[in-house]
């Protein structure tokens, strides 16, 4: 039955599932994939947490327009990586210049990649 429910989820979610993964656990709390290395990812939390560093970056590169979902994302990065941001929080909630956003990202994707294993759960 463990082998059915790694095929069907790796079917549905093929990009979050990694190559060394042994086993795909559902609990009432999230789904995590259990990997080689005991390391217990909570494909969720990484799925919501690429979702809002995508959406802050469409919006710097003009691809995406809607303010609030912007700072809703920037909001969301903030609380759960506990890393600021370096948005101007004035009149217009923005980054001052593209290499700001850039630099943030560089530090959210440090910080998801040193914290993935410690079964993460969006706040």
């Amino acid at each position: 039955m463990k082998h059915i429910g790694l095929i069907f989820f790796s079917l549905v979610f093929p990009n979050l599932i990694k190559a060394n993964t042994t086993a795909v656990m559902i609990y009432s709390t999230g789904i995590y994939s259990k990997h080689t290395d005991t390391c217990v990812e909570n494909v969720i939390f990484k799925s919501n947490y690429i979702k809002s560093l995508q959406y802050i970056e469409d919006y710097v590169e003009d691809r995406k327009t809607d303010k609030k979902k912007f700072g809703h994302c920037i909001d969301n990065m903030v609380r759960n990586s506990g890393i600021k941001s370096s948005v101007y929080y004035g009149y217009i909630f923005r980054y001052r210049h593209k290499t700001d956003f850039y630099n943030d990202k560089k530090k959210w994707l440090l910080w998801y990649k040193e914290a993935k294993c410690n079964n993460l759960h969006w706040k």
